[in-house]
């Protein structure tokens, strides 16, 4: 009997992406602190997983679904990041792209030394995730089918998308 495709670990890829940015504090900087000299400022284990803690609180700054521009109406920026799309392919192999929103306030762009706040965690999440082996997913990295572009979220937000790729069994 032949194998299919099966999508049995596709729910672990928003968590294991999330655990696997853990590592890199800049990207947290960026989603904690509103002020010009985040990156600066120190943050811990704990204030990053508060960040990324599913559970319904005011902390959360990482999503593992797309924006909804009813939802945000305080200044802050987020990182969003979910299954953008399956591609079954043979046998039980499937490319799987994930969606990545850099969503921030308008008047947070800025950083100090001329730095931009959306740009910096752009970079950080291709330092950290491109080329990657995150755990149960497998290695994630650059496609070229979908280019990474500014994104206008509403009159208040802007940011960026970025779509990643990884082959999920």
């Amino acid at each position: 009997m032949p194998d299919y495709t099966r999508l049995d670990r596709i729910n672990e890829i928003p968590i294991n992406i999330a655990y696997a940015l853990l590592k890199n504090d800049n990207i947290f900087k960026c989603l904690k602190y509103n002020t010009k000299n985040a990156l600066e400022l120190e943050i811990s284990q704990d204030d990053k997983l508060l960040l990324i803690n599913q559970d319904d609180n005011d902390n959360k700054r990482v999503f593992f679904q797309p924006f909804n521009s009813d939802v945000v109406s305080d200044q802050r920026s987020e990182l969003r990041f979910y299954v953008f799309e399956i591609n079954p392919e043979e046998n039980m192999l499937s490319e799987i792209y994930i969606a990545f929103e850099i969503i921030v306030f308008n008047d947070l762009w800025l950083l100090d030394n001329g730095k931009q706040r959306p740009l910096v965690m752009l970079n950080e999440i291709f330092k950290t995730l491109n080329g990657a082996n995150v755990n149960g997913i497998g290695v994630i990295k650059t496609q070229n089918r979908y280019p990474c572009r500014i994104a206008k979220y509403n009159n208040n937000y802007t940011g960026y998308s970025l779509i990643m790729k990884t082959r999920l069994v």
